[in-house]
């Protein structure tokens, strides 16, 4: 790695890189972990439950596009 930074004279030292990694091990969660991870996943369906039926109730608000009608016009308009 030194004799690499030495090579080259446009190395910026401190510059974030742009990278992506790959990790080829599993991750064990302990019992608490699980348990928290668990109670987070089940508050969350909940919450987007509550969500739902708080939103079911109130009425809908029209978007813009069905507000303005399209005025196309007929035959008569033209004056023919």
């Amino acid at each position: 790695q030194a004799v690499h930074y030495y090579d080259e004279n446009e190395i910026e030292v401190g510059k974030p890189i742009q990278c992506q990694i790959a990790v080829n091990h599993v991750v064990e969660l302990t019992a608490e972990e699980k348990a928290e991870a668990r109670q987070n996943a089940i508050r969350q369906y909940q919450d987007g439950l509550m969500r739902e039926m708080q939103n079911r109730n109130k009425p809908r608000t029209a978007t813009k596009a069905t507000v303005q009608e399209v005025q196309q016009p007929s035959l008569f308009d033209l004056g023919l």
